[in-house]
């Protein structure tokens, strides 16, 4: 599985739970464009098994009342968030036999997939996926972490992911942990780096994550922007230099990365 296998709906068997209950079932899920994860259900029959989710969604109109979703694919495909929820649910009258129970615009605000790659050769790397972000030519460097690649494309839809930042580690980490942490760290300063340079806040909700053979695609949902204010305020710049590794690579990386 690539990143780009996930724009097409997947189909997963899995289990919706709350608590202590929990029902098996098929539910659909993919990437799309945006970098939301989106999930397709198809109507329930209600029974006693399935009462809970909608005793759940009722129980309390002044939260987001919270499922957990897991799944697995034919292919081996993982999917599992434990926030989702929905907009509304559709529930047919109990007088009706066979009553069937709609669950309507499922969203969540986290979502991991995890697939085994069938090319396991390569090194472990991190890509950064981002929105708004547009490059002429590719940006590139290297440091002690790995391989660092910045490249994007234009387009009109800002909402649609346009770019990335992708670490690639020169030879195999001996902490796995604390290189992530530490590629985390790099990614987040280069992102805020070009977000001033670019006069325009570039998100990132969904990162890839690869060793030892398996990707790990998280997504996390974030809201609609406009295109307003440059991000010149004392208060942000302070902020943007306060967050930044004190390492010296990146003293390296900072300049090329602003007029490269």
């Amino acid at each position: 599985m690539k990143y780009a296998d996930l724009h097409e709906f997947i189909e997963f068997k899995g289990l919706l739970k709350v608590n202590d209950d929990s029902f098996d079932l098929n539910f659909r899920a993919r990437i799309n464009l945006n970098g939301e994860t989106e999930v397709q259900f198809d109507k329930l029959a209600r029974t006693r098994e399935t009462d809970f989710i909608q005793n759940h969604h009722y129980s309390d109109d002044k939260v987001i009342n919270l499922f957990s979703l897991t799944g697995k694919a034919y292919d081996g495909t993982e999917f599992m968030t434990d926030d989702l929820f929905f907009s509304s649910m559709g529930i047919e009258s109990n007088i009706k036999p066979g009553a069937l129970i709609t669950l309507e615009t499922p969203s969540c605000s986290k979502a991991t997939f995890k697939s085994k790659l069938i090319e396991q050769n390569q090194r472990p790397f991190i890509t950064m996926r981002l929105r708004r972000f547009e490059a002429y030519r590719q940006l590139d460097t290297v440091c002690t972490l790995g391989t660092v690649v910045m490249s994007g494309c234009e387009t009109e839809d800002t909402d649609m992911i346009s770019g990335k930042i992708k670490i690639t580690a020169n030879e195999e980490p001996v902490d796995l942990k604390e290189w992530k942490d530490a590629v985390d760290k790099l990614m987040n300063h280069i992102r805020y780096v070009m977000s001033f340079s670019s006069g325009v806040s570039l998100k990132a909700p969904v990162m890839e994550y690869y060793a030892n053979g398996q990707l790990e695609v998280t997504t996390w949902s974030q809201t609609h922007e406009n295109l307003s204010s440059l991000p010149t305020s004392i208060g942000w710049i302070k902020m943007l230099f306060s967050i930044a590794p004190s390492n010296r690579i990146l003293n390296h990386l900072f300049m090329p990365t602003i007029y490269l």
